[in-house]
Order: C-alpha cells, then structure tokens, then sequence
C-alpha cells in the first residue's frame, strides 16, 4: 500500500486511522470493533473506567474482533493544591443550586479507583496499544529528557 508506515505494517491495519479514544462515554467496544474490522485502529477510551470495566470493555472489544486495539488512560497529573476554604465557596454556591432544585454542592469525592490500578488492568488484556494523555508517564519522563524510548 503507498505510504504504508511501520505502524500500519506491525499492526497489520489497512488504512492510516486511528479512533479517537473518547473517555466518558463517547466510544463503545462495538465502534472500537468496527473500526478494526475495516482495516483502522480502535481504541477504548478508558480515562474514567473501574479496572473491572476496562477488563470487560477489552473482553466486549476481543468478542468481536480479532485485529488489534488500543486502550488509552489519564496519564496521573501532580495532585492539585487544595484550596483554602472549599466549605466557604460551597455554602456560597448552595441557594443557586437549591433554587434549580438540586442536591446541594458538596466536596469532589473520589474515584475508588486509582491509576497503577487501572494500567494493570489494561495490561490484563488483549490490548496491542496503548496510549496516554495529558502527561508523559512518570517512569518515561528521564528517558524522553535523555532522548531515550518514546518516540
């Protein structure tokens, strides 16, 4: 095929697309097993996925094609700096929400599920890509400075 890259070789794709991994809800196994199936690179979106549904997502993925897929993740960001006074600004939020019937605003719970737990999970799979966003990964970092492995 002209202009048929080393990717598409090793991968065995027959066009140059790549899907779009949509964390939150924007792809399905089915688009992801569509787009394999005609020949381009699907990829589960797996940002805001528990490890048990990026395994069954993979499974779903696999059930309905053979050709390789990826799986892409939040790479993990510095912790932000907490606020001063988050009780203040959520009791100055509450009658706006009250008045649009709303419960009202409380502190950001979190996930119950972290990063290594979910890189684990993706490795668990079938997966023949993996990708990451907005960050380089922590252990990747000295090497891209030194112009070793990511590339």
């Amino acid at each position: 095929m002209p202009g048929e890259t080393h990717l598409m070789q090793r991968l065995r794709l027959e066009h140059p697309i790549i899907q779009a991994p949509l964390a939150g809800g924007g792809d399905t196994p089915e688009l992801v097993a569509a787009v394999c199936n005609a020949g381009g690179l699907g990829f589960i979106g797996a940002a805001y996925l528990t490890p048990a549904q990026i395994a069954e997502a993979s499974r779903a993925v696999r059930a309905q094609t053979a050709r390789p897929f990826g799986i892409n993740l939040f790479s993990p960001l510095p912790p932000p700096e907490s606020p001063q006074n988050v009780d203040a600004a959520l009791q100055r939020l509450a009658p706006f929400y009250a008045e649009l019937g709303l419960p009202a605003p409380s502190r950001t719970a979190t996930t119950g599920f972290s990063f290594p737990e979910q890189l684990a999970a993706a490795l668990q799979t079938e997966a023949s890509v993996f990708s990451f966003t907005f960050e380089i990964l922590p252990g990747m970092r000295s090497r891209r400075s030194s112009g070793g492995a990511c590339s």
